[in-house]
């Protein structure tokens, strides 16, 4: 489901998914009301649709134009009208990485987001919500007013004597602390954008002991290649048990 920039929901962007699936060559997708004028996305070669869905954002080798109304919203998923924008939202999208609970240091926990495309993008809108023990109350944090630039990561480590463990371990201190860096390896985690969630690891009022994706005593890395879903899937998913995947600020 998309909304537009004045916040209305059109249903239409699911016929643009579905007809991608069935690899029709090029898709329109008319959008009246909600202030938004007609959106066409060229699909012909697989790549370059709109970039929350797209393998390959940065490509172009397909034909790809896209129009909006004049909302300059700074809106990564929904605005393409990019000109009187402030910040690079539309030119790219953000990820859940990677999700820690260190197997050997029990107070090092974090979680990284990563920018996979080639052009920075702004955190400001962004926020990571903790969904603890099966609740269905997040605890909510806002990334602070900094980007992060293609290919970089940002990330975020647990509060108290484990910020100072994780500095240790990896050589530098994390970009930032805070508390909600706390996932026990039960936990669900959201990236949400503007209150919206965009990405998600685990299932939100579920607790995860015994599920396919609890990481306790692991690390939980996102496939690469795999595109961020507001509905979570263990397909873009691996947890090892151990430190062994353990590599913050990168992405590999």
């Amino acid at each position: 489901m998309a909304a537009g920039g004045d916040g209305c929901v059109t249903p239409c962007v699911y016929l643009g998914v579905f007809m991608r699936l069935l690899g029709t060559a090029s898709v329109i997708l008319l959008a009246t009301g909600c202030g938004q004028a007609m959106v066409s996305y060229d699909v012909d070669s697989g790549v370059d649709s709109a970039p929350w869905w797209d393998t390959n954002a940065q490509n172009t080798d397909d034909t790809d134009t896209v129009t909006d109304s004049a909302d300059d919203s700074d809106d990564p998923f929904n605005d393409t009208d990019t000109s009187g924008d402030t910040s690079s939202n539309s030119a790219g999208y953000l990820v859940l990485h990677e999700i820690c609970d260190h197997s050997e240091e029990g107070q090092v926990k974090y979680v990284e987001i990563a920018n996979p495309g080639n052009s920075p993008v702004s955190l400001v809108g962004y926020s990571l919500e903790l969904y603890s023990n099966g609740g269905s109350s997040p605890t909510t944090y806002d990334f602070p007013a900094t980007s992060i630039p293609g290919g970089g990561t940002f990330v975020l480590s647990n509060a108290g004597n484990g910020a100072d463990i994780f500095t240790s371990l990896y050589g530098r201190e994390a970009d930032d602390i805070s508390g909600i860096a706390n996932g026990n390896g039960d936990d669900v985690y959201a990236l949400t954008y503007n209150g919206s969630r965009v990405d998600v690891y685990g299932e939100v009022g579920v607790d995860g002991t015994g599920k396919p994706w609890e990481y306790k005593d692991s690390v939980a890395k996102r496939t690469p290649g795999t595109q961020p879903s507001p509905f979570f899937s263990m397909t873009s998913w691996t947890v090892t048990a151990g430190t062994s995947q353990s590599k913050p600020f990168s992405q590999n």
